[in-house]
């Protein structure tokens, strides 16, 4: 199942508080998950931020390697900001917004160096399909790390809590259907080889080709 017009239009309309929260907080988290990406290692070449919103996390990817970035989300509003905020940066050569949906990737197969995703993969209609899309896509020796969190670090996560208040009960909602159980029967169901990783750091799904 791919995403809804109903999920493209709830993430369309909330685009410009998205943004100001990007902006404001989510730094730090976008800055320790490119340090976590550089330490694990993967080839050179092209990477992927899937669910980018407003571009933060594909920004500091590109800004941090020097690599292509795509960048992809199913809201034309967001990809309207990421554009925007790369453009600021300097960057539109190295980031590419591309509207796509992360079930059905315009991406060929064994291309990817890297593919990374933070907060959106609560939100997949069908996480084993996207896990095999993803997987698909990883060049010889790329990584797919993929899920969410408020931090890897305790410092963060104290200062993207207070920051974020009322919206920190978001975590909250989706725990149900983003918990570890499921997460590990659905990347179990994709048939890749993939890590479950799960502490106070968040969950997330580990993956090298």
């Amino acid at each position: 199942m791919t995403a809804t017009r109903s999920d493209i239009e709830y993430f369309d309309g909330v685009a410009r508080e998205f943004s100001e929260v990007s902006a404001g907080i989510f730094g730090p988290l976008y800055r320790e998950i490119a340090d976590l990406v550089e330490s694990e290692g993967h080839p050179r070449g092209r990477m992927a931020d899937l669910g980018t919103g407003t571009g933060g996390l594909a920004a500091e990817l590109a800004a941090r390697s020097g690599s292509p970035v795509v960048a992809i989300d199913i809201s034309t509003k967001m990809l309207e900001i990421a554009r925007s905020r790369i453009s600021s940066m300097g960057l539109s050569g190295l980031v590419e917004p591309v509207l796509a949906d992360v079930h059905a990737l315009p991406i060929r197969d064994s291309s990817l160096a890297a593919a990374v995703s933070r907060g959106s993969a609560p939100f997949w209609r069908d996480r084993a399909t996207a896990f095999r899309e993803i997987y698909r896509c990883l060049m010889a020796g790329g990584l797919m790390f993929v899920g969410g969190g408020l931090g890897m670090s305790e410092e963060t996560r104290r200062a993207v809590k207070g920051a974020m208040g009322f919206r920190g009960r978001v975590s909250d909602l989706v725990a149900d259907i983003f918990s570890p159980d499921a997460v590990r029967e659905e990347v179990s169901r994709s048939g890749i080889p993939a890590e479950v990783l799960w502490g106070d750091f968040g969950l997330w799904v580990r993956a090298r080709r």
